[in-house]
């Protein structure tokens, strides 16, 4: 006789699986765009025109008299860029794609995260370099691609809509990076492999506050107390499992 709860674990661990592949999906298409974010510019008919712009950013605020000169004077280029990246609004209403997007509201979630990265990426960076009392806030900015974009109808109300959640959601990420640590912490690195992805899935279920056996679990894995923090390492190389107590 088949034991109802065996058929239960089963169908909950392979409900997990399935959901484990299908976020790997989109993570991984996202992954990809960062990887390729910008190519384009490294190109010849566009490296150099974007010096310009680029000089231009570093030296005046987003949306200046100055900043909109540049763009006007190596439209060109900036034109063609659009047509390479289908992260900006731009791409889909642009005259030279013809029937490829017909559609100026075309824009997916996929591109739209990456349009709102590189807003807060472009933001970061250029206002680091200005002097404290003129920098802008990501607020602010966001505020200015509003009336470019939506404003000018060029995002749906629907667009703007997921524009602010993954900014929203970027601003309480940052908030939430490592501050300096006073107090050095131990760390152990093991392979990505079995082992590491059965860590990473324990890691994930003990940081409900309603898992009642977090202590006796990670014993099992072979730790003494549980971990701080449990992540992928930074390098594509190695990927390891990064493991960090006090």
């Amino acid at each position: 006789m088949d034991n109802p709860h065996i058929k239960t674990l089963n169908t909950i661990v392979h409900h997990r699986l399935m959901v484990q592949a299908a976020i790997q999906k989109i993570t991984q298409a996202l992954e990809r765009r960062a990887l390729i974010h910008d190519e384009s510019k490294f190109r010849e008919d566009e490296f150099e025109s974007f010096s310009r712009i680029n000089q231009t950013a570093r030296e005046h605020p987003y949306g200046s008299e100055e900043y909109r000169a540049a763009l006007k004077r190596d439209g060109e280029t900036l034109q063609l860029h659009y047509t390479r990246n289908d992260h900006h609004p731009e791409y889909y209403s642009h005259p030279d794609l013809g029937n490829f997007a017909a559609d100026r509201y075309g824009m997916g979630l996929l591109q739209i995260i990456e349009m709102v990265c590189d807003w807060h990426a472009a933001w970061k960076v250029y206002e680091s370099q200005r002097a404290p009392n003129q920098r802008s806030t990501w607020a602010e900015n966001l505020e200015k691609q509003r009336v470019r974009f939506h404003e000018a109808g060029r995002l749906s109300d629907a667009q703007w809509w997921a524009v602010e959640q993954v900014a929203a959601l970027l601003e309480v990420l940052m908030i939430a990076e490592p501050k300096t640590r006073t107090v050095p912490w131990k760390e152990k690195r093991i392979p990505r492999n079995d082992e590491g992805d059965k860590l990473l899935t324990l890691w994930a279920t003990c940081l409900s506050d309603r898992y009642e056996w977090k202590d006796k679990l990670w014993r099992l894995a072979g730790f003494d107390r549980i971990p701080i923090e449990v992540e992928r390492s930074d390098d594509p190389i190695t990927q390891e499992i990064v493991i960090r107590w006090r």
